[in-house]
């Protein structure tokens, strides 16, 4: 059930409050109205009635849970990589794929996951979302691809891990932020606090395999940013580019 709810009215700005089966998917949508009854904005311009608004909500909605899931399983996978190696138990495997949460406990319950590093195991189990997890149950197999792909990258991640430094982590970190970068970059990777990164750098914590992944899809998103800022701003035959909003 998807349900939109007007907050506020300001001048010409409402902000809205958007629930798909309770879940809020939206905390403000900003809906800016140019002279045309119904026409909103949602995440930019977007010319549209207010169904049109819903039907973006369930979509989103739909695509943000799928999301998640898929992230879930990337992580399973890792995990499965770390603890097993190439030689992952069938029993566990069909498990893990199907039923994830079962997979996990007969890990636990077989005494699997002692065996594996214990910094680098609780650091991938924190990053686990279990309000998914609980309801991860006949994944399909469009799905349990992601597991794979977390499985065979976390090797490269092993790689990696053996190659960077702390060193490393401060140029990254300064390249990206600045001076200040602690806090951005713990923000950046889903991290409480800068505390876990300060830890790293006095050498108190390994540094997790899989941040140097995670370090790089931030660079390359943050090089994507920088590109399309160049390219509006890139004089061309005397004429500067520039973004354009499209009105409703």
């Amino acid at each position: 059930m998807i349900e939109i709810n007007l907050a506020q009215y300001q001048e010409n700005t409402a902000t809205y409050y958007i629930t798909v089966d309770g879940d809020i998917i939206e905390d403000k949508v900003e809906a800016k109205y140019f002279g045309i009854e119904g026409c909103v904005t949602i995440d930019g311009f977007y010319p549209g009635s207010l169904e049109d608004m819903k039907k973006s909500a369930l979509r989103q909605y739909k695509d943000a849970k799928i999301e998640r899931k898929k992230q879930t399983m990337y992580k399973l996978g890792q995990i499965a990589q770390l603890v097993y190696g190439d030689e992952v138990p069938t029993n566990i495997l069909n498990q893990l794929l199907i039923n994830p949460l079962s997979g996990l406990g007969l890990m636990s319950k077989q005494g699997a996951l002692k065996s594996a590093d214990q910094e680098q195991l609780a650091d991938l189990m924190s990053s686990i979302d279990m309000g998914i997890m609980d309801g991860l149950k006949n994944v399909p197999s469009t799905i349990q691809g992601s597991f794979w792909l977390g499985y065979y990258h976390f090797v490269k991640a092993m790689e990696l891990g053996k190659k960077y430094t702390i060193d490393d982590l401060k140029t990254i970190g300064q390249a990206l932020y600045g001076e200040r970068w602690q806090t951005d970059l713990s923000n950046a990777l889903g991290l409480s606090d800068a505390r876990r990164i300060r830890q790293w750098l006095a050498g108190e914590r390994s540094i997790p395999f899989g941040i140097w992944q995670d370090l790089a899809a931030i660079l390359k998103t943050k090089q994507m940013q920088m590109s399309e800022i160049l390219n509006s701003i890139t004089i061309d035959n005397g004429l500067a580019k520039s973004l354009k909003l499209t009105d409703c």
